[in-house]
């Protein structure tokens, strides 16, 4: 299981797999990037984001570049909406998972009966203190007995998750701050973000000579084993 505290300087865990591309033809430029970063959030923190304010810093402009969008705005996919709901159910059939039923309900409480630590219930304070709300909002009651068998839906339990709640925002910082610097040091080593050129740097001044010449995109892109987009593209940047 990945660690919460991965950043966006792992690019490894937010890249998406051949398979994963796989899933999103069909889709426009937003769909396809909405459901693409809510499958690499569930998989890289074990669950779907609530607000976009949750990404790491430029991993919405990263996964955009994995999968060819031009657009990164999610202005139009709001992740309580039906497209991402739609999307959440995708997802999950992809992954092998589900829902939980009342039976599942049933047997999760059979087992939080032998719970006896707290980091039984979640990777690090913020996965604990949202477990812990989540049975409470389905009426299941979890005592923990490490703590003395405090109920933690229970005053004094509540108290408690108080003080797990501010560990939970320090942890939460403290994952900002490493990811602003993980950030940092690899601009400042000279990392380039994103994915590769589809065209090297001889490539590219050959393709614009063609392109010169009136050669048309469509011919450039076969010459160079390429998309037509990727010469539009680098045909823009050179009138810019």
């Amino acid at each position: 299981m990945l660690s919460q505290d991965q950043t966006f300087d792992d690019r490894g865990v937010w890249s998406l797999l051949a398979d994963e591309l796989s899933l999103l033809p069909g889709m426009t430029d937003t769909g396809r990037l909405g459901f693409a970063i809510q499958l690499k959030f569930r998989q890289v923190q074990g669950h779907y984001p609530e607000s976009i304010n949750e990404f790491p810093p430029g991993i919405v402009h990263a996964i955009a570049e994995q999968i060819g969008c031009t657009s990164v705005s999610l202005e139009n996919y709001p992740l309580q909406g039906r497209q991402a709901q739609r999307h959440r159910q995708n997802i999950r059939r992809y992954l092998g998972v589900r829902l939980p039923n009342k039976t599942d309900i049933a047997q999760l409480t059979a087992w939080l009966l032998d719970v006896t630590k707290l980091d039984r219930l979640g990777r690090n304070a913020m996965d604990v203190r949202k477990t812990v709300e989540q049975l409470a909002a389905s009426g299941i009651r979890v005592h923990c007995l490490a703590l003395g068998g405090v109920d933690l839906t229970s005053p004094a339990g509540k108290m408690t998750m108080q003080v797990i709640s501010a560990v939970a925002e320090f942890e939460k910082d403290l994952l900002i701050e490493r990811t602003h610097a993980g950030i940092a040091r690899a601009r400042a080593s000279g990392k380039r973000f994103g994915r590769p050129s589809a065209l090297n740097d001889e490539q590219k001044k050959s393709a614009l000579e063609r392109l010169s010449m009136g050669i048309t995109v469509s011919a450039v892109a076969r010459e160079f084993s390429t998309t037509r987009q990727t010469i539009m593209r680098l045909r823009d940047t050179k009138v810019a």
